[in-house]
């Protein structure tokens, strides 16, 4: 179920590198933030490689960091 547990699996969607990235508590969503100022959420073992929702006009520059809270209720991104 999900990801492979060796080797690459490739997600299209960012436009810039990818800085970060954080799996939710139960392991069935994963969020990543990257150098488009953009955070995008993708559910995990989904045959479409594409993300669910995308967070945009949020940051005004890189995305360094993204953590989902115990309950899996909020997604919190830092960028500079």
């Amino acid at each position: 179920r999900g990801f492979p547990a060796s080797g690459s699996y490739r997600l299209r969607g960012h436009y810039g590198c990818v800085n970060a990235i954080s799996f939710s508590p139960d392991g069935e969503l994963l969020a990543s933030g990257s150098d488009d100022c953009r955070v995008l959420l993708w559910k995990v073992g989904r045959r479409k490689r594409l993300p669910i929702a995308e967070f945009e006009d949020v940051h005004e520059s890189n995305i360094f960091s993204v953590v989902f809270n115990a309950s899996r209720s909020h997604l919190l991104s830092g960028g500079n």
